[in-house]
């Protein structure tokens, strides 16, 4: 990605270097950490000049920084991005300043000041989805004060913990360390399984394929592909 060069500009009165003292560290800080969030490669200072406070930052910037909405998906950290607005903020406001700011995609310069700060970003945390499933997998442990099951299934990548009423576990534990089937109320967020209540136990005896297999020779659902040349068919679909 090509490198641009992004300008800071802080300005009012008593806006420089020396005015600034400690603060000006504080807030070089904020401003390079608010690019590095940005940027794919590790930001360069380009020069300094003290008669206001114009800071030239090269970087290659993956978003627009806060003039455009973010492309909220290439910010790197949401927390330090928002710390470094918050930090950029917090200088204006008690330095009375201004901030102008411009890179190589803008085709104007964005004012702020302690009235109109610049905007921060909410962090897209995946939606908690509630809802009711039936879960199917190995029942590996089961039991407590306040009883629950763990339950090894397919469907999760680790295994599903569901609080379950005494009646429930009675009727689970004989089938421990064997294949289960329940109803239950659950809690999903970004496809990982937060929580879950157990309300019914389902009838569920999973067959070995051998049995399987004679179900469907009966049935004739297994003769539906005779003369069908599978690795031909295969073929053609990856075409």
């Amino acid at each position: 990605m090509e490198t641009k060069t992004v300008v800071f500009k802080f300005d009012g009165d008593k806006v420089n270097t020396q005015a600034f003292g400690k603060d000006f560290i504080s807030l070089l800080n904020d401003v390079y950490q608010l690019v590095e969030m940005c940027s794919n490669e590790e930001p360069c200072i380009l020069s300094i000049e003290n008669n206001c406070i114009m800071i030239k930052v090269a970087c290659s910037v993956l978003t627009a920084l806060f003039v455009n909405a973010p492309e909220l998906n290439v910010i790197k950290n949401f927390e330090k991005y928002n710390q470094a607005i918050k930090g950029i903020n917090r200088c204006l406001c008690s330095h009375n300043a201004s901030l102008e700011f411009k890179d190589e995609c803008a085709q104007k310069l964005y004012r702020f000041d302690k009235e109109h700060g610049l905007p921060y970003i909410e962090d897209l945390k995946p939606e908690r989805i509630r809802t009711h499933m039936a879960i199917y997998g190995e029942l590996v442990d089961i039991g407590g004060v306040n009883p629950n099951a763990h339950i090894r299934s397919n469907a999760f990548k680790d295994v599903v913990k569901v609080n379950i009423t005494h009646n429930i576990a009675r009727q689970l534990a004989p089938k421990l360390y064997d294949f289960v089937g329940i109803t239950a109320k659950v809690e999903i967020c970004d496809g990982k399984f937060l929580s879950g209540e157990a309300l019914t136990v389902l009838e569920y005896a999973p067959l070995p394929i051998e049995q399987w297999l004679q179900i469907n020779e009966k049935t004739g659902a297994a003769s539906a592909f005779d003369g069908v040349d599978v690795d031909a068919f295969i073929a053609e679909q990856r075409i």
